[in-house]
């Protein structure tokens, strides 16, 4: 899981540096699967108030889809095929406040989640960071 996350956050710069050097011109669709722990066992509490956890899992082809587009308005935007979900204060509008933070670049973003997996079924659908 380390590893993964580890992975993950390599992607998302080289993402961000992209973008800040090239901008980003048209949509960009990122799909985040699924998935079954197999094992999950909570190992402690680490000093920002997460836990630690030890996990295997597997991904499934159900998933979420981000679709990611430049926008030449005032603010980001986010909105969700499940009405409850959109609003513009949730870790991916942050995420482009923190993109600008770091690259210094004014870009702004319009953003659909197509939420497919059932938050709460145990699946991870409330867990990742869409």
């Amino acid at each position: 899981v380390e590893a993964m996350l580890r992975l993950r956050a390599v992607v998302l710069r080289a993402v961000w540096l992209v973008v800040a050097a090239e901008g980003l011109t048209k949509s960009l669709e990122l799909f985040s699967p699924a998935k079954i722990n197999l094992f999950l066992r909570v190992m402690g509490k680490r000093d920002d108030g997460f836990h630690e956890l030890a996990s295997l899992f597997q991904a499934i082809d159900l998933g979420d889809t981000l679709t990611v587009s430049p926008s030449n308005g005032p603010a980001d935007e986010f909105a969700c095929n499940i009405p409850s979900l959109s609003g513009n204060d949730n870790l991916v509008t942050r995420a482009f406040a923190k993109f600008r933070e770091k690259t210094g670049s004014s870009q702004r973003f319009e953003a659909f989640l197509e939420k497919n997996t059932p938050v709460e079924a145990g699946l991870g659908g409330g867990a990742r960071g869409s």
